[in-house]
């Protein structure tokens, strides 16, 4: 007789045995080395313990951008995503998207309202650096700003600054009066890539930020931390598992519209 037995995955990964840590492929174990070891082990404490997840120590409620909160709770009953609750105070809202646990802010609320006025020391990383650069390298500033705020507000101040120093380039075709007015850059596209540094970027480090600096022939948009789960920039132009580093901000995000939950990849 045959005795087939089958073995799930386990939550605890990476496995060891004598001092060796060690991943299964299809029907082999192959060693991981000392990169792949500490990114297993980073992945697994952050699904138990997350920055986002941890109470805003010395955060109330009255420290928010409340107009935000009520934008963000109109958007998301516009886009369907969010149902019309009965009351539309602060707190309940908040506590409604997941922000308020056992009674206490969450970090997640402080990243996505908290007012600019209130941010430092605490939440220096909550920070977008903008740039217009004279040529194609990183030399001659044409412009150079600071933004300190919240998640919301550094999305819209992103965009307001693509705005200003993208070009348009206009065209007239046969038969129509109105010239075509096409950006050198999509909107759509540049929105997305905003929204997705601030949903997947590292916020546990205290000086990070989020960068968008315009050359003459390119954007580029960096936020800090690295890839995870596996994910490398070829993997990102395929289709795949959407997992943000920061489910939290991301599923407030989702909830107003902005950002869809299905990885299309790039």
């Amino acid at each position: 007789d045959v005795v087939v037995v089958s073995v799930g995955a386990g939550h605890s990964q990476p496995y060891t045995h004598r001092g060796q840590a060690y991943r299964r492929v299809g029907a082999t174990n192959q060693a991981l080395s000392r990169d792949e070891y500490n990114r297993t082990l980073l992945e697994r404490l952050h699904a138990e313990k997350r920055w986002e997840l941890e109470p805003a120590t010395g955060w109330t409620v009255s420290d928010l951008d409340h107009e935000e909160i009520l934008r963000t709770l109109d958007a998301g009953i516009h886009a369907g995503r969010i149902q019309k609750p009965e009351s539309r105070d602060p707190r309940a809202i908040l506590r409604g998207l997941g922000l308020i646990k056992g009674g206490k802010l969450l970090r997640a609320g402080v990243v996505l309202f908290g007012r600019s006025d209130r941010l430092l020391p605490d939440y220096t990383q909550c920070l977008l650096r903008v740039a217009r650069f004279r040529g194609t390298e990183k030399g001659e500033f044409a412009d150079n700003r600071q933004y300190r705020g919240h998640a919301f507000d550094l999305f819209q101040r992103a965009q307001g600054f693509l705005r200003d120093h993208m070009k348009i380039a206009g065209r007239f075709e046969p038969g129509r009066m109105e010239r075509i007015d096409e950006p050198a850059y999509s909107p759509l596209a540049f929105r997305e890539a905003v929204a997705n540094a601030i949903c997947h970027r590292d916020y546990a480090t205290g000086g990070s930020s989020i960068g968008v600096a315009m050359y003459d022939d390119r954007v580029e948009i960096t936020s800090s931390g690295t890839l995870h789960f596996g994910f490398t920039p070829q993997t990102l132009f395929e289709p795949h598992e959407s997992r943000p580093w920061n489910p939290l901000i991301a599923s407030v995000f989702y909830r107003r519209g902005i950002i869809e939950t299905w990885g299309q990849g790039t």
